[in-house]
């Protein structure tokens, strides 16, 4: 039997629990066999893909506009941006262990959030077409709320959303300035998951603990 504690442990979307890289790279892949792709090869094109999207930074009608302008000479860069969220999230893949761990978690007592940047359909499409469905209710998305992580409002709502006090909550996540320095700021204690970027050097470690597999997390968490 599960024993409620006090505290909240949050989790980051994006390839934290999502492999969000898996399903980029899978669209592009069915873009180069479609055989409209102007490209020497199809590393080319894919890493290309992978530089522009740079993990769902940069903005998506830009991103689409330079890869059309080097690769897709025949293609409508904003037809191609709907395409992309219409389709990418449908075969969204899960990190492995994301469900495992979250259920340990819960199963500790704690409560369970996620909180994530990005729009409401993207987001939302990779929680409702995986595994993570059961906690679509506890996640507080960006774009639903009107303000973005590192904005101290999203971490707020997101406390008050779970009715948890911010010292006795972590918060899980690969992006150093989302993830860890944002909560940081507010008494969270933040574990760095740590993906395809090191910790930016001009910035002191802010976390409690860094991980590289998301099981890790549970060596953590009391």
């Amino acid at each position: 039997m599960t024993t409620r504690n006090d505290g909240a442990v949050f989790f980051d979307l994006d390839e934290t629990l999502v492999d969000r890289r898996a399903s980029v790279m899978r669209f592009a892949q069915r873009l180069w066999q479609e055989g409209e792709v102007h490209a020497e090869s199809e590393s080319t094109f894919l890493n290309t893909f992978i530089a522009l999207d740079d993990n769902g930074r940069s903005p998506g009608p830009a991103r689409f506009e330079a890869l059309c302008a080097q690769h897709l000479p025949h293609t409508n860069p904003h037809a191609l941006f709907e395409r992309f969220r219409r389709e990418a999230w449908v075969e969204t893949t899960l990190l492995p262990d994301a469900v495992s761990v979250l259920e340990a978690v819960a199963a500790r007592g704690y409560r369970v959030g996620i909180v994530s940047n990005g729009s409401s359909a993207s987001q939302r499409a990779k929680i409702r077409n995986t595994a993570l469905r059961p906690w679509d209710e506890v996640a507080v998305i960006s774009g639903e709320l009107g303000c973005k992580k590192p904005d101290p409002a999203i971490y707020l709502h997101a406390l008050s959303m779970l009715d948890v006090a911010p010292e006795n909550c972590w918060f899980v996540g690969d992006d150093a300035f989302n993830d860890v320095l944002g909560p940081a700021t507010l008494g969270l204690r933040p574990i760095w998951v740590e993906r395809h970027v090191g910790w930016p050097q001009q910035h002191a470690h802010a976390y409690v603990a860094r991980v590289t597999q998301l099981t890790e997390v549970l060596d953590v968490l009391p």
